[in-house]
């Protein structure tokens, strides 16, 4: 099991120690538990707290045209560790 996440995977066929590796060096988070009423703007305003942000991806229903409450954002920064320590973000 990895060291970093609970979340493994199992579709990466990799070991442990490969698989924390590849986190370290993720540039994207997923982000759950937001409001449906979220927008993409929102969230580049938010993580742009954190550096540069080079993608929002809101998962969505289709035939609903609405947001799921889940999204990834990847950073331009290249490091996990960087990306958490950057900033904390209080909820207003």
């Amino acid at each position: 099991m990895s060291t970093l996440s609970n979340y493994k995977d199992h579709k990466l066929g990799c070991s442990a120690e490969e698989y924390d590796q590849k986190l370290l060096l993720s540039s994207t988070l997923y982000v759950g538990n937001l409001s449906f009423y979220t927008t993409e703007d929102q969230m580049y305003e938010l993580f742009s707290m954190c550096g540069e942000v080079k993608r929002v991806i809101m998962g969505s229903i289709r035939t609903k045209r609405r947001h799921v409450g889940s999204a990834l954002w990847s950073s331009a920064l290249t490091k996990r560790q960087t990306m958490l320590s950057s900033t904390s973000v209080e909820p207003s």
